[in-house]
């Protein structure tokens, strides 16, 4: 299922959380509460088994024995909310949301179906996929990996139809660009950002950033893409990659000092401080704080040869 990733960048999960946060955590995540982690990690044979990370310590969603993934993580409250997808015994893939460690399929398995992101709104849990679950009944037949609920309406982006969707209607329609992809959607205020990538017509792939519809170009090379967007205050935040693992961070279009390696799926903001989600060199999970790289546990085969990933991150702050 790794080739998920290409399309729900950004585009996660977990065991039973206690509310409260003790000694250890606090020094783990730096004091800044606790970090939530979502991804995948792979076996000698490929399969996947999705994984929750609580700083830094990796807990298992699925068992290993088929192919799983974890693609969103959410916490509200003392729930920790997971959206991924797990192989059934058909060898179809089926939509699933994890609610503190315990499973509910939305999909029926009879065809494969994916969930790449997870929102909270109040009571409602939202989940954006290959369709839009709202409290586990299907909302909209038209999906996206990445969903954002403001004021009552649900925003959804990753695809090609429409840039973004809004309450399942397409908000723009294909850019002029030959190519282009949208991976992830913040909403501020009545801005609406979008994070994704263009092709040229000279087949470069340009990471950008549409703000209302508008583009602005953050970079490209061969190979690049704006994978995750988020907002915090009046400061954009892209995180992806630019050339093979040139893992990328953008904050109001100005290139950071990100000396590591890799490709990042996922930025939070909390505070001051930047968390970012990613794969590093070596194919291995990592999360970054402030541009610090911590490698996230492997708790299946350390030098599998697809290594694990992280998708999602979402900070409680203390």
């Amino acid at each position: 299922m790794k080739r998920l990733n290409l399309y729900l960048v950004g585009l996660l999960i977990a065991a039973i959380m206690s509310a409260g946060c003790g000694k250890d955590d606090d020094e783990k995540s730096g004091g800044a509460g606790d970090v939530y982690v979502a991804g995948v990690g792979y076996d000698a044979q490929e399969i996947g088994t999705a994984i929750l990370w609580k700083n830094g310590v990796a807990q298992r969603l699925t068992d290993g024995t088929r192919d799983a993934e974890a693609g969103s993580v959410f916490v509200s409250g003392s729930d920790v909310y997971v959206s991924g997808s797990e192989r059934n015994a058909q060898g179809n893939y089926v939509a699933i949301l994890w609610k503190n460690g315990v499973a509910q399929e939305l999909s029926d398995g009879t065809r494969s179906e994916y969930a790449g992101a997870v929102y909270v709104s109040g009571n409602d849990v939202y989940v954006g996929g290959t369709k839009i679950w709202k409290n586990g009944e299907v909302l909209y037949n038209t999906g996206g990996g990445s969903i954002f609920v403001s004021d009552n309406n649900v925003y959804a982006a990753g695809g090609h139809v429409a840039l973004w969707l809004k309450n399942g209607v397409a908000q723009a329609i294909t850019p002029t660009e030959r190519f282009w992809r949208s991976t992830s959607i913040y909403v501020s205020g009545s801005d609406v950002y979008v994070a994704g990538m263009v092709k040229n017509d000279d087949d470069i792939e340009i990471a950008t950033v549409w703000k209302n519809g508008e583009a602005q170009y953050l970079g490209g090379t061969i190979y690049a893409s704006g994978s995750s967007v988020f907002v915090s205050g009046s400061d954009v935040y892209v995180a992806g990659y630019d050339g093979d693992y040139a893992a990328k961070l953008w904050k109001n279009g100005i290139e950071q000092d990100f000396k590591d390696s890799g490709t990042l799926s996922s930025v939070f903001v909390s505070g001051n401080d930047v968390y970012v989600a990613g794969r590093g060199t070596g194919k291995a999970a990592k999360l970054w704080k402030n541009g610090v790289a911590q490698t996230l546990e492997n708790v299946t085969v350390p030098n599998s040869s697809e290594g694990s990933n992280a998708s999602s991150v979402f900070v409680v702050k203390k």
